[in-house]
């Protein structure tokens, strides 16, 4: 994977971060390497290498919609994104591939590795 060389606008998208607390020159921003299930209120800017149309699932437990989006962040690291119901009703036509964004307080989970071939364990 090749970060843009070209200098990047950074959007920020109130799907990913609230209007009301946009990130300043002053916004610590985590890496995806240092993410682990023990992390709440992390705040990560990356950009959106993959996205997959969404899909219906179904299971037991109910039916709904998911959506995967892979991303990685300027050190190069990448991780599995995987939004479900009202999230993909509400960004699956906001977010788009090779564009930045700020990704925050989600919930991180072990990699399920039967679905993802990205070198991560979340």
């Amino acid at each position: 994977i090749k970060l843009p060389t070209a200098p990047i606008k950074w959007e920020f998208h109130d799907i990913l971060w609230p209007i009301q607390v946009e990130p300043t020159k002053n916004t610590h921003f985590d890496k995806i390497a240092d993410l682990t299930t023990m992390n709440t209120g992390f705040v990560v800017k990356a950009w959106v290498t993959k996205k997959n149309d969404p899909f219906q699932w179904k299971s037991p437990k109910g039916v709904g919609e998911l959506m995967n989006i892979e991303i990685i962040d300027k050190q190069g690291d990448q991780i599995l994104c995987t939004l479900f119901n009202e999230a993909v009703k509400k960004f699956k036509d906001v977010i788009q591939v090779g564009k930045c964004y700020v990704f925050h307080n989600g919930q991180i989970k072990p990699a399920n590795k039967w679905y993802t071939s990205i070198k991560n364990d979340y």
